[in-house]
């Protein structure tokens, strides 16, 4: 125990305390996050973050994109749970013959997040019988030419009505500009950074020093409400769509062409870093919104959005090599990683409900259709099929996240929401390959491997137990932070150099306090 304080006081003298979780822990949040990921985003999600963590070769941050269309036999396995949830989705697929999402949603936006895993499933010729190149471009048909846009054209993640959600970052334009590097077509990746300006444009709050309010212009009282709130998740959910997009424009043989919008999309992200970390307490853990103490009504502390932000940090460090937030990543991820029982680390308020805030009016719909941006190229056919995991069946049908939390609320009450589709909003889940070992003395991570505190990914204004998007949260902070320290730590510095001769004398002096004490 006494290691301990003394590893958090080194810590807090600029110190880089290397605490990081084990191969097996990993399994055990991965194996929790194959068996809990059904909804659309959540598989989409867990998607790329295997790819991060164990097919690096084949995720945006390679620095090839689009990756070899070959899977060398070292990569087979690693990669095989992205391939089965294409599989999985593309197999339940009712209607094949027109546009249509990969699953059917109430969020219009959520089921491309799977679009990433349909691409490079066919891309590498993952064939099966199925047709993943028809599955993709139904895909962007529906998004192009049947979801409601606002009047300047940025695209509802709303099927019901123009609703902007800061989710839809991470959702929508990483497909788009994979989308548009696979088939050649660089107005789809111009198309990708459109809708990132034009959502920041309606969710940036300058009153708030940038901070990105999470949802605004619906009016639909039958569908989700407006949360004006600053919602931490969907801040991290932003910076991490707009590195992907980033990191797509980079690493492709576009790069030359988007040089203005790689700048751009770097300065938003950090921009999102510097609003964020302005707000952080001395935990280093994140409230679930972000500029309200963990002492007002409704807030507690979200390890979520913490494990998001801070993976973000080591990404724009590697590709973008800016080092600013270094130091605020890393007191995260110490913090995250710390050992202790779980909860010891802070006591968790208790939430409560408050009025959501009103409506924004909707700006007129504009449609463009998915032939006008589409090349003469196409997606090839695919003819090659990896065996699909074993499944267990879901019957639920669930909305994203259709509660009627407000930015204060904690009313868990859930709306389902209609939608044209070709699958249930629920898939099948792979089952993990191995049997799930506990995670011992870790203060943000039950006994059984689940992160904790979260936010309900289903309910976003009140805290849940179990979150299958923490869980990928997890592993993208694992995957950016293993690149970041195989590549030198570069900024490790930023956090020490200015206070190392000082923080050397008081670490001293608090390890002499120490062995005293004992």
């Amino acid at each position: 125990m006494h290691l301990y304080r003394l590893g958090a006081l080194l810590s807090a003298g600029g110190f880089a305390w290397a605490q990081s979780l084990s191969p097996s822990d990993i399994t055990t949040v991965t194996n929790n996050l194959a068996t809990g990921a059904t909804h659309s985003w959540e598989l989409g999600t867990r998607a790329q973050a295997i790819l991060d963590l164990d097919a690096p070769d084949f995720s945006v941050f390679a620095s090839q994109v689009p990756p070899p269309q070959t899977v060398p036999s070292n990569t087979t396995s690693a990669i095989s749970p992205v391939f089965s949830i294409a599989h999985s989705v593309v197999s339940a697929l009712k209607n094949t013959s027109g546009a249509a999402p990969l699953m059917a949603d109430g969020a219009a936006g959520d089921p491309a997040s799977i679009g990433v895993a349909v691409l490079l499933a066919n891309w590498t010729n993952q064939g099966g019988g199925l047709n993943y190149a028809a599955a993709a471009t139904n895909q962007l048909d529906f998004l192009l030419s049947h979801v409601p846009r606002t009047g300047d054209g940025a695209i509802s993640h709303r099927v019901a009505q123009v609703q902007l959600w800061s989710d839809f970052v991470f959702m929508v334009p990483p497909f788009l500009a994979l989308y548009g590097v696979t088939t050649g077509n660089s107005t789809l990746i111009s198309q990708a950074y459109t809708q990132i300006q034009l959502y920041r444009k309606y969710l940036r709050d300058t009153s708030a020093n940038n901070l990105w309010k999470h949802i605004v212009l619906g009016t639909d009282p039958s569908d989700v409400p407006n949360d004006d709130g600053h919602w931490s998740t969907g801040n991290g959910w932003a910076a991490a769509g707009m590195l992907r997009v980033l990191a797509t424009m980079k690493n492709s043989q576009f790069s030359g062409s988007f040089k203005n919008e790689q700048k751009d999309l770097a300065s938003w992200v950090k921009e999102i870093h510097s609003a964020m970390y302005a707000n952080v307490d001395s935990t280093n853990i994140f409230t679930n919104y972000v500029d309200r103490p963990v002492s007002a009504s409704g807030s507690f502390y979200d390890t979520a959005s913490t494990a998001l932000l801070a993976s973000t940090v080591y990404r724009f460090a590697l590709l973008w090599g800016d080092h600013t937030h270094i130091p605020n990543a890393e007191k995260g991820r110490q913090a995250l990683f710390a050992s202790g029982s779980p909860g010891s680390a802070f006591v968790i308020p208790t939430t409560s409900t408050s009025s959501s805030p009103s409506a924004s009016s909707i700006p007129s719909a504009l449609s463009l259709s998915a032939s006008s941006v589409l090349s003469a190229s196409s997606l090839s056919a695919s003819s090659i099929s990896l065996p699909l995991s074993s499944q267990q069946a879901r019957s639920a049908t669930i909305a994203r996240r259709a509660s009627s939390a407000s930015s204060q609320s904690s009313n868990s009450s859930t709306r389902s929401g209609s939608a044209s589709g070709s699958a249930s909003a629920t898939a099948p889940a792979t089952s993990p390959s191995a049997t799930t070992a506990p995670i011992a003395s870790l203060v943000h991570f039950t006994d059984d491997g689940w992160l904790t505190p979260v936010v309900n990914p289903n309910a976003f204004g009140i805290e849940g137990s179990h979150s299958p998007e923490g869980q990928a949260f997890v592993l993208e902070l694992q995957a950016s932070y293993n690149e970041w320290v195989a590549t030198g730590s570069p900024g490790i510095n930023v956090a020490t150099r200015s206070s190392a001769p000082v923080g050397w004398l008081v670490a001293c002096a608090m390890l002499g306090s120490l062995l005293a004490y004992s």
